[in-house]
């Protein structure tokens, strides 16, 4: 059996790798496939797959979408799908827009806190999140007494004292979990949930009502496997799938 990757963030979105350097990690692993998941943008796939043909690495076109269900908010992984779909491209650049505005508010919230940044750094990336501003708040010098300060030893800490609480933590648009499925479907893809015992909280009697709605929304499936994922929740979830 050949290994794969199912889910890969490039630097387009939250990752720390470019495209080109993902594949080329792929073909030093043996990995025969990979479906790069940015998030909530589609852009990078076909300069992906361009790569991957000339490396020997089937590159699957992948997104990871921010959806919302009765109050609730995942996120969808979608794949193999047309990543020139309008109305998919669409609904995407409506998310992106809202990624930006939220941005614009994060960096308030950090000048008003005596940080200094540069905006202009954040522009390489499509899908802008909090993890990008926290790292480009660590990485600056001038940053370092005021991090002391509040005790923050890194982009992680960053993001869960400071822009992961009130009134950071404001949420943002997210598609309608049924509208996403849709377009992935009309896009000819795969709609699988993502994470999910992650974007539970670990509430399980959650999952389970989300398992008994899949075949409502026409969910295709539910990613079992993730890194952090522990091995009892792991294989609670492959027997819920």
């Amino acid at each position: 059996m050949k290994n794969f990757d199912l889910h890969v963030h490039s630097d387009y979105s939250d990752g720390l790798m470019t495209i080109g350097q993902i594949i080329a990690l792929c073909q030093q692993r043996k990995i025969a496939s990979v479906a790069i998941t940015d998030h909530d943008t589609v852009d990078q796939v076909l300069p992906a797959q361009k790569i991957g043909r000339r490396a020997g690495v089937r590159v699957l076109a992948g997104a990871e979408i921010s959806v919302s269900h009765k109050g609730q908010r995942w996120h969808l992984l979608a794949y193999h799908f047309n990543p020139r779909h309008r109305a998919l491209r669409a609904e995407l650049s409506v998310q992106q827009e809202a990624r930006r505005e939220r941005l614009e508010k994060l960096k308030k919230i950090a000048l008003d806190l005596g940080f200094l940044l540069n905006g202009q750094a954040l522009g390489r990336h499509r899908s802008v999140s909090r993890i990008h501003l926290a790292r480009l708040l660590w990485q600056d010098p001038t940053n370092y007494n005021l991090c002391c300060q509040f005790g923050l030893k890194g982009p992680g800490q960053i993001l869960e004292k400071i822009f992961s609480r009130p009134p950071a933590v404001a949420d943002r648009y997210r598609t309608d979990m049924k509208k996403a499925i849709d377009l992935v479907h009309a896009a000819g893809g795969l709609a699988v949930l993502a994470h999910p015992i992650a974007s539970s909280h670990n509430n399980f009697a959650l999952l389970e009502k989300m398992a008994r709605s899949a075949g409502r929304l026409e969910l295709d499936g539910l990613e079992v496997f993730s890194g952090r994922q522990k091995l009892i929740p792991t294989l609670s979830l492959y027997n819920l799938a």
